[in-house]
Formats: C-alpha cells, sequence, structure tokens
C-alpha cells in the first residue's frame, strides 16, 4: 500500500502521524492472527522523502520495521522450524478413521454422513500438511487430558493405535491461561489454557472449533489460529458399505500422517484422482431418511504419471534446461528438430499428458445429455411435491408454478464427469426470499422427490442446498431465489454468461480446455470447497480466465461488454 503525504505533515503533523499509528497497530493484529507457514507476516514501513526520529521510534515500539529509502528489508536468514500448538479437536481429527480413508462406510449418524462426505472431497490432512510438517508440535496439558479421555472411550483399534503414535510425538507445554478474554460458553477454562500456550509462546493454534474461531473474531487478542475441518471418532459407528470414495489411496494417506508426526521429511506430489464425491459443508445437515449411499461412483481415475513415464518427462525436462541454458549454432537447432528430440520432444509429451487428462475428465454428450432430461424429470417432480394441499395458496386455492434453472458448469459450457448440475427453484407467483420459506418448499420436494430421484441431504446453510441424485449417477443441487441471470458488464447471461461468452474467444476451443483441467486440479487436490474455507467451482474459473486475459490469450472486456481487439492465439 502507498500513501502519499506532504513531508511537513511528517515531521509537525500529530494527527497523520497517530493516523500511521492507528495502521500500524491494525496490521500487527492482523499479521498475528494470520500467520503464513506457522509464522507471522513481516510489517515493514517504508518512506521515500525522509523518517522523523520520533515517529520512527513510535512505529518500532509497536513491531514495525522502519526505515527510509524504497527497498524492502532483505530477510538474510531462513525463519527457525517453529511450533504448532494443538487443540482437542485436532487431536481428534488426526488419528480419526475418516481422515485415513474410510469414507466408504455409512453412518446413522447425519453428522457423520457430511464429515465422511466432505472428507472423500477434500482430505482433511492434506490441509494440515503444510501447517504442521517440519514442525515441533506440542500441546496444552488440558488439551492432552481431554484427547485421552476421548480416545479410550471412543476410538476403535485403528484410531487408538494413531493416538498412541500422535501422543509419542507430541510435547506437553503448560502456560498460564489466556487473560483479558471474557468467559462464556465457547471460552470455557480448558480452552483458555489451550489458547494460553499459544499466546504465550507466540505460536500458532490449531483448532476445528468453529465456536471458539467466532468467539475469538469479536475479541483483538492477538491470538493466531488455524482453523481446518471437523472430524470425528468413527472406527466404532462404520455400517454397510457405501458408494463413496476417498480421492486419496491409503498409502498416500499414511504417507501424510507420517509426515506430520516427522517420520519423513518428503512427500511425493499429488497426482490428479478422478472424484464424484460432492463436497459438504460444515453447517447443519438435515438427514432426509434416504439411503444413506450419498455418493455416485468416482469416474474412471487416471494415472497421470506413471514412474516410467515420470523419468523420461524428467530427463527431457534436464535436457530441455541445458539445451536453453548453452547457445546454439543454427546448426544444432537444426539438429534438435530433424531428430525431434530433447525441449521438442518434452513438449510433444506434455502436450499429449495434458490432452489426456482433459479428455478423461470432461464431460461428454452422454453426460450433457443426461443433465438435460434431469432438469425435464426434476421439473415435473418439484411440480407434483408442491401440488399437495400444503402448498396450496388461499384465498386462490392455486399451487405455485414452477421454474427451475441451471447455472454453473452446464451453463458455462466447462462440465466435468465428476460435476453435479446447479439448479435454481422459484415460482411465477411470488418469491421465496426468506430462508424459513425456502426450506419448507425444500423440505416437501425431499418428502416426495419422485422415482427418479434420490434424497441425499438438505444442507441449512445461510442458502439453503436440497441435494438429489438423479437415477443413481448424477448429483443436483436444489436453491432457491429469483434471477441467476443478473447483469455483468453488458452480459445478460450473468457470470455463467460472461464466463462461456470469453472462453470462445479462444483459438480451437484451448481456452476452455485449460479452464476444465484447472477445475480438475483443484478438486482432485481438495482445493474446491467454500464451506471449508477454499475457493468454490467459479472462483478458480474466474482466476483461470484472468490469468489467461493477463497472458493475451482472452480478450479484455470493456464495461459495455464489448472486447478489445487481440489476435486469438492457442493457449
Amino acid at each position: 500500500k502507498c500513501v502519499a503525504r506532504a513531508r511537513g505533515a511528517l515531521e509537525h503533523g500529530a494527527e497523520l502521524g497517530d493516523a500511521l499509528e492507528e495502521v500500524a497497530r491494525s496490521w500487527t493484529a492482523m499479521a498475528k492472527r494470520l500467520p503464513e507457514g506457522g509464522h507471522c507476516p513481516h510489517l515493514c514501513f517504508r518512506f521515500f522523502s525522509g523518517l522523523p526520529p520520533a515517529l520512527s521510534e513510535r512505529l518500532t515500539k509497536l513491531g514495525v520495521d522502519c526505515a527510509e529509502g524504497v527497498h524492502p528489508p532483505q530477510l538474510t536468514a531462513t525463519p527457525q522450524v517453529g511450533c504448532v500448538n494443538l487443540d482437542t479437536t485436532t487431536l481428534v481429527a488426526l488419528i480419526s478413521n475418516l481422515s485415513h480413508g474410510h469414507v466408504s462406510a455409512t453412518f446413522q449418524d447425519a453428522a457423520m454422513e457430511a464429515q465422511a462426505t466432505q472428507e472423500a472431497q477434500s482430505p482433511l490432512l492434506v490441509q494440515l500438511v503444510p501447517h504442521l510438517q517440519n514442525r515441533r508440535l506440542v500441546a496444552a496439558a488440558a488439551a492432552l487430558e481431554a484427547f485421552k479421555k476421548i480416545a479410550c472411550t471412543i476410538a476403535g483399534p485403528l484410531e487408538a493405535a494413531r493416538a498412541q503414535r500422535l501422543l509419542s510425538v507430541v510435547s506437553q507445554v503448560d502456560a498460564p491461561p489466556i487473560a483479558g478474554l471474557a468467559r462464556s460458553k465457547k471460552l470455557d477454562g480448558r480452552i483458555l489454557l489451550v489458547l494460553g500456550v499459544g499466546k504465550e509462546r507466540g505460536i500458532p493454534t490449531t483448532t476445528a472449533n468453529v465456536k471458539v474461531v467466532r468467539a475469538l473474531s469479536g475479541q483483538a487478542a492477538g491470538i493466531s489460529l488455524v482453523e481446518h475441518m471437523p472430524r470425528a471418532l468413527t472406527e466404532k459407528k462404520e455400517g454397510p458399505e457405501g458408494a463413496r470414495r476417498h480421492s486419496l489411496d491409503s498409502g498416500r494417506l499414511q504417507q501424510l500422517f507420517d509426515a506430520i508426526l516427522g517420520d519423513t521429511t518428503e512427500l511425493p506430489p499429488l497426482i490428479l484422482p478422478s472424484s464424484g464425491a460432492a463436497t459438504a459443508g460444515t453447517d447443519a445437515v438435515e438427514e432426509c431418511g434416504a439411503s444413506p449411499e450419498h455418493h455416485r461412483a468416482p469416474a474412471t481415475s487416471i494415472s497421470l504419471l506413471d514412474a516410467a513415464s515420470k523419468r523420461a518427462l524428467d530427463a527431457d525436462l534436464a535436457a530441455h534446461c541445458r539445451s536453453s541454458d548453452r547457445p546454439s549454432s543454427s546448426a544444432e537447432g537444426a539438429e534438435v528438430g530433424a531428430n525431434a528430440g530433447g525441449p521438442l520432444r518434452f513438449k510433444v509429451q506434455v502436450d499429449a499428458f495434458l490432452a489426456r487428462a482433459h479428455d478423461e475428465q470432461s464431460a461428454d454428450a452422454a453426460f450433457t445429455s443426461n443433465c438435460a432430461s434431469c432438469l425435464e424429470a426434476l421439473k415435473a417432480a418439484c411440480a407434483t411435491a408442491l401440488s399437495t394441499d400444503e402448498f396450496r395458496m388461499a384465498p386462490f386455492d392455486w399451487s405455485p408454478d414452477v421454474q427451475l434453472h441451471a447455472f454453473g458448469s452446464l451453463v458455462q459450457d466447462t462440465l466435468l464427469l465428476s460435476s453435479d448440475l446447479d439448479t435454481r427453484l422459484s415460482f411465477t407467483q411470488f418469491s421465496a426470499r426468506t430462508r424459513e420459506q425456502q426450506l419448507k418448499y425444500l423440505r416437501g420436494i425431499a418428502g416426495c422427490p419422485g422415482a427418479h430421484f434420490q434424497v441425499l441431504q438438505l444442507v441449512q446453510a445461510r442458502l439453503p442446498v436440497l441435494r438429489l441424485r438423479f437415477r443413481g449417477d448424477l448429483e443436483v443441487d436444489i436453491t432457491m431465489g429469483e434471477e441467476v441471470e443478473v447483469e455483468v458488464d453488458g452480459h445478460g447471461g450473468g457470470v455463467d454468461g460472461a464466463i462461456r461468452e470469453a472462453l470462445s474467444q479462444s483459438f480451437e476451443d484451448s481456452a476452455r480446455r485449460f479452464v476444465r483441467l484447472v477445475k480438475a486440479f483443484a478438486k482432485a487436490n481438495g482445493l474446491v470447497n467454500a464451506f471449508g474455507g477454499f475457493l468454490n467451482s467459479v472462483s478458480w474459473i474466474v482466476l483461470a480466465v484472468n490469468f489467461l486475459q493477463g497472458q493475451g490469450l482472452l480478450p479484455l472486456w470493456d464495461r459495455r461488454g464489448e472486447h478489445s481487439a487481440w489476435l486469438p492465439r492457442r493457449v
């Protein structure tokens, strides 16, 4: 951030100095609450035209790096490996059977079902490794005591064995309870002891306790928190096998767990599996009495790089780097082109690899046709479900006329085989604006979904979502609202229409293929999860489109909806 002020105002203006001091306090508190890699971001102020000594002293006392000139600080030393303070919820999540791939079982408990669905798409260990690997794991005595009681009472044999391994590497650290916070049901004595360890030692505290995070958000306590998704101990509650599958195999999950415990220092890169499991939020989930097999079988997974291909590509990449670094004569260049080796061979292999990945992940004509059939059947099912006496409007004695519109991937033409169908339900005569009204109509549909649909769950978030499965294969989300196609920069089709139009401008549809690969990568690595604190699918698409625009591969749109002059190129 750059702010221009007169030099005299800095030397003699007390008001400006107070304002800078307030900014410093705010940014310092923010840095402590948002650690990066377990360390607080470095805050520095640079003054291009002189720095009054009095102001420098005031800012330095607040922990700000102040200096004159335009150059940022040069960090000469690598930060030492830090500590991480584990809450009881983190300790439980690390040993949960769900976190280790046991998501195919069904559960009578709705919350466990929701966590299993979430884990299948968004693995918890992938989320925690960046925060816990290569760091000393510590915990307060209160957290360890509570964890041991839970493990002894609820854990199954596999979970108990993991608990023993985890306890062998976690160090007990004590500290006085954190002061200055108002006690409540959410911030009890045990939580204050746990937070006290992180506060006194200046280290982040990991937790899945959403209530604690919310309670602290309104208090400037200077506490560094790393929030993650919750996982319960489920081994003793596992029911019959269902169709749900984890996006990572058991060997990969074991490597992640070992990395957290410090048993390994290197992790192989994530490959791209195909996952059809839908993401479930941490909001309350209402069970709708249907079969617990909540997810269609995943599409055929692809092995993007087998060992032999990876060795060949690595060798070609090395050859490519060597040939790029040394000057070559025209004769040498002709020889490389004639032999189709080195950089050219590497490029051809990568192109073929990405093309195969795209073709195996993107939806085909049959999938799109199935979406159209689903829309037609769903509209009829909603009309039938809402035609009962409960939903007739007095005194007119008529049922609401159902309107159903698709949005998202289908409209954008960015469908994958793992995509679901997003639909928006509305009525001709009136609008269901409140959350209570929307839940009423969605419950009505869940109670009578018709022969072609299976009810998965009703997510009671701020915007309620009813999740169904069509003919045992295609998953469908129903939300309620009025307009899907709001105008965006002159486009009547809204965000989806603008994305579809932008992607259609590329050479040989290469931008759309690139966006589908980005979506597949994000889904495979558990990065598409708005409820879990990650981006949703549309955000990933917007990022990809913005990147292509910055590379000159897609046109920029002006406010009238017209794109700038440009020359189409292949992505």
